[in-house]
């Protein structure tokens, strides 16, 4: 597997516990201090499409559906762009099949959830940020997000 460009190498890991910490924050901070000018629905992005950041895409894509009150519809999930077997890119296999077929084949996505390979794109107005990304890659995600990477 293809692993994500390291810009923050000299980084300690998560393990120490404060870039999870760091984690809590910035969605703390999203949620509480959305930009100025942002929808008074909640916008939700996933950073990480793994198999767990896939199965929390699923439950999340469900349930801003379920209440439109307070969220908008569309979820934006950040993909590291991997080419698969066949060639395909698989933000795109995700986005035209509405399933990540690498890392939770045969599950079905819901139709409102986006696979964004910019990490940048995926975040941005985002008023709540769900990290779901291996832990030796936090820092890089968080520091990137953060706009200081």
């Amino acid at each position: 597997m293809t692993q994500p460009p390291s810009t923050l190498g000299h980084l300690p890991s998560c393990k120490s516990g404060i870039y999870l910490l760091l984690s809590a924050a910035i969605v703390l901070l999203m949620v509480l201090n959305p930009a100025k000018g942002q929808s008074p629905l909640h916008k939700v992005s996933i950073v990480g499409s793994g198999n767990f950041g896939s199965a929390v895409a699923r439950l999340l894509g469900r349930n801003v559906l379920q209440h439109p009150k307070h969220f908008e519809t569309d979820i934006r999930m950040w993909v590291f762009e991997e080419e698969l077997p066949d060639g395909r890119k698989l933000s795109e296999v995700i986005n035209a099949e509405h399933e990540n077929v690498k890392y939770l084949p045969g599950v079905r996505l819901p139709s409102n959830v986006r696979a964004i390979p910019d990490l940048e794109v995926a975040v941005r107005d985002a008023s709540i940020i769900i990290m779901v990304v291996p832990q030796q890659h936090c820092a890089t995600c968080e520091f990137c997000i953060l706009g200081i990477g």
